[in-house]
C-alpha cells in the first residue's frame, strides 16, 4: 500500500469514527441523551484507542519507542526488530516479522492489524 493510500485510508477511518461516535455513544432525544448499543461503543472505543496510541506502525521505519506501542512488543523485541532490519534488511511483508525471535504466529496474530510495511 502506497503512502498516499495509507493516508486516505486513515483519513476515512477517522471520518468514520467521528461520524459514528455520536450515534454509537448516544442519540439525541429532546434535551437529553440516552446510551445505545454497547457493542458499537466498544468497537468504536477500540478503534479510537488504536489510532490515539499510534498503533498502526510501519515496521520498516519505526523507532524503538514506536514499536513498543504495539501490543506485546516491549523494549527487547523492539530492539530485535531494529537489529534485524540492520542485519538482514527491510521486511517485505508483515508476516516476515515472525523472523524475529519471540514473535511467532500467536503474537503475529495479535499485531497483524496494527503493522504495515512500506518498501519505498
Amino acid at each position: 500500500m502506497q503512502k498516499a493510500e495509507r493516508i486516505v485510508v486513515l483519513g476515512l477511518l477517522l471520518i468514520t469514527i467521528a461520524g459514528v461516535s455520536g450515534s454509537c455513544y448516544s442519540k439525541q432525544k429532546g434535551n437529553s441523551r440516552e446510551v445505545v448499543s454497547s457493542d458499537k461503543a466498544e468497537a468504536l472505543e477500540d478503534a479510537r484507542i488504536r489510532i490515539e496510541k499510534g498503533k498502526i506502525v510501519d515496521i520498516n521505519t519505526a523507532n524503538k519507542f514506536t514499536l513498543t506501542r504495539l501490543p506485546g512488543i516491549g523494549p527487547t523485541l523492539a530492539q530485535r526488530i531494529i537489529n534485524s532490519r540492520r542485519e538482514i534488511g527491510r521486511f517485505n511483508s508483515p508476516p516476515e516479522i515472525m523472523r524475529i525471535k519471540g514473535i511467532g504466529p500467536k503474537k503475529f496474530e495479535s499485531i497483524k492489524n496494527n503493522i504495515i510495511v512500506n518498501n519505498e
